[in-house]
């Protein structure tokens, strides 16, 4: 199934702040499983879709990244080139 995500990144990292950049709107298929229709997994697998290579690129590289999933702030622990992830909630 398909899922909206949206991914925020830090913003002026260096001069230590804790702004965060505007969030990118982006939708991810995965399987949930058990959480497919509600709830927030621990982690889950998925792909990124409709993404540029520019963004995942970005997603990849720039500091703090978060993913906010139904209410619930996750990281990327894997983010391929192609857009293939493994996301895991933050604690």
């Amino acid at each position: 199934m398909e899922y909206p995500l949206s991914i925020s990144s830090l913003a002026h990292p260096s001069e230590g702040a804790t702004r965060r950049n505007p969030l990118t709107c982006v939708t991810a298929e995965a399987d949930l499983g058990p959480f497919a229709d509600f709830g927030s997994p621990e982690f889950f697998f998925g792909r990124l879709v409709e993404v540029t290579g520019d963004e995942i690129e970005h997603f990849r590289k720039a500091p703090g990244v978060e993913v906010l999933f139904r209410g619930a702030a996750y990281v990327f622990e894997v983010l391929e080139p192609t857009g293939s992830f493994k996301l895991i909630r933050r604690s």
